[in-house]
């Protein structure tokens, strides 16, 4: 099976979606070190779109292996999706969900996950792939060939959140031990907790005592 990589420069924005939100960029990469990567997409309805054009054996099967991070909001209404097909051949495309583990990753390290996806090529030898994003900030930079990271042992995922970690958040990179746990409803809008917060809440309402069994019970329902 033969192999494609992502690479920055050989991707651009879609002419054909004029609401798309999306710009080369550097970040810091899955190993901490900066990467020039492509982000797309955000926190609103905005459907954004980059695309490649590339010359393929019609048939032949080949994988696409790229750095994800993000592509998933907490309203579970996001889309994170690879699309290929071939020149006029848009409706037979081949359609991907890179988001709620409908594709395995391959690795998950500081919030990246390796995707190699595996596909037959349209029978065309100009053939499309695109990336679709809306509702949540998707990151992708370049990969190694997977073989390049057998050793590498995968973070374990953090299930406390209920989206996957973005390079980009609408009010920055949440400090550790301050993800939201608890969320609920006041006048029409939308509130989230954290431990820390409700902790210190209910220290100040009913003492050190009652504090500790309003926590505990709090979480002994969650859990």
């Amino acid at each position: 099976m033969k192999q494609i990589f992502f690479c920055p420069d050989q991707w651009r924005m879609d002419a054909t979606v004029p609401t798309g939100v999306a710009a080369i960029t550097e970040v810091k990469g899955f190993d901490g070190r900066t990467t020039e990567a492509w982000q797309l997409g955000n926190w609103q309805y905005d459907w954004s779109t980059i695309r490649t054009d590339i010359t393929l054996e019609p048939g032949e099967e080949y994988t696409f292996v790229f750095w994800l991070n993000g592509g998933e909001n907490d309203r579970y209404d996001e889309v994170c999706n690879l699309e290929i097909f071939g020149e006029e051949l848009w409706e037979e495309r081949q359609t991907f969900k890179l988001n709620r583990d409908f594709v395995r990753p391959l690795k998950y390290k500081n919030g990246w996950y390796l995707m190699a996806v595996p596909f037959t090529a349209p029978a065309s030898e100009k053939v499309t792939l695109r990336f679709n994003a809306m509702g949540a900030v998707t990151t992708i930079a370049p990969a190694e060939d997977p073989s390049q990271y057998e050793a590498m042992i995968s973070d374990p995922e953090n299930n406390d959140q209920v989206q996957r970690s973005n390079v980009v958040f609408e009010q920055g990179w949440p400090e550790a031990g301050e993800q939201p746990v608890l969320h609920f409803e006041v006048n029409n809008s939308d509130v989230s907790v954290t431990k820390d917060q409700l902790k210190k809440a209910a220290l100040i309402a009913g003492g050190a005592v009652a504090g500790a069994l309003i926590l505990r019970r709090l979480f002994r329902k969650k859990n």
